[in-house]
């Protein structure tokens, strides 16, 4: 899979250990903690710790966590998970998760794609 996809608007970049302390703060939103049952990291280490597992599958073929930019400022804006569907349906499927910041406010969303 390459490392990165585009939309006219933002860049999606496989995460790496590198994007540590801006998934870190992301995490640390109220928002955010609402719908993550793991709670709020303390510290960098902690998010490093979760981390550490989704960014060894970014190399599996089993799922994604892309970090989300935008495109214009370059800025960090978010995380978006997909995970392809089974090989064997037609049309392929995979679901996507996405937690946004946006002014502020983060947005949750799960989506099921084909």
């Amino acid at each position: 899979m390459t490392t990165s996809l585009q939309t006219e608007r933002l860049i999606l970049k496989l995460a790496t250990v590198e994007d540590i302390p801006e998934i870190h703060t992301l995490h640390s939103f109220p928002e955010v903690d609402r719908y993550n049952t793991l709670g709020i990291p303390d510290t960098l280490e902690d998010t490093a710790t979760i981390m550490q597992p989704l960014l060894d599958a970014n190399h599996s073929k089993e799922k994604y966590t892309f970090i989300v930019l935008d495109k214009t400022s370059n800025q960090f804006i978010g995380l978006a998970g997909m995970t392809p569907g089974k090989a064997n349906i037609d049309p392929p499927r995979y679901g996507i998760k996405l937690c946004l910041k946006n002014g502020g406010k983060v947005m949750l969303a799960n989506y099921l794609r084909h």
